[in-house]
């Protein structure tokens, strides 16, 4: 919880969103994959594709997560890849991206086979992300960066003091019309 002169933010999860805004269109070399026998026949597949996962996770940091997949997948936390950094204590969806090799392409899909249920997905036992196998993409890492637009965010300010309320109505209503510059740093609200 952030206590501020003009309000009150992330006072609980549900009052900071982030979804990754993405363009679907650059994805000229998605593969859906739906069921476990479909991901089998991967193995037949050309090597260095990348997995494509969307990842749900709420009070816990892209890093942690990521050690915790690489520790259930038994993979290597360099064989991961996302587009951006999401905040801890908030609520994010995001994608995120395995790479494969010759070396490590079977191994990778058998560990998704044997971890996932049967919608393809991975939930923490601690419930704080969730899983989801997508497909496979084809092309390079610098390319799936173009996939990323932006961020949505849905923020909820609690104890709005009432002499500010009408300000913060003004800059919100300038916020329509503009945009607001992205902030790279750890956590962009504290």
């Amino acid at each position: 919880m952030i206590n501020h002169t003009y309000g009150v933010i992330k006072a609980t999860v549900d009052d900071f969103i982030v979804k990754e805004k993405i363009d679907i269109t650059k994805i000229n070399s998605l593969n859906f994959i739906f069921t476990k026998e479909t991901l089998k026949n991967l193995l037949e597949y050309k090597d260095n594709f990348k997995f494509f996962f969307i990842l749900k996770k709420q009070n816990t940091t892209i890093f942690n997560t990521l050690l915790r997949l690489s520790k259930i997948l038994r993979i290597s936390i360099r064989d991961f890849f996302f587009l951006g950094e999401k905040d801890k204590y908030a609520q994010t969806i995001q994608t995120l991206f395995i790479q494969t090799t010759l070396q490590n392409k079977q191994k990778i899909i058998n560990n998704i086979i044997d971890k996932t249920d049967q919608n393809l997905k991975i939930i923490s036992n601690t419930k704080d992300f969730e899983l989801s196998l997508i497909g496979i993409i084809d092309t390079s890492l610098e390319n799936i960066k173009e996939f990323l637009l932006g961020n949505y965010f849905l923020i909820t300010i609690r104890k709005i003091p009432l002499d500010f309320q009408q300000e913060l109505i003004r800059r919100l209503d300038f916020l329509k019309n503009n945009y607001l510059p992205n902030y790279y740093d750890i956590q962009r609200f504290g």
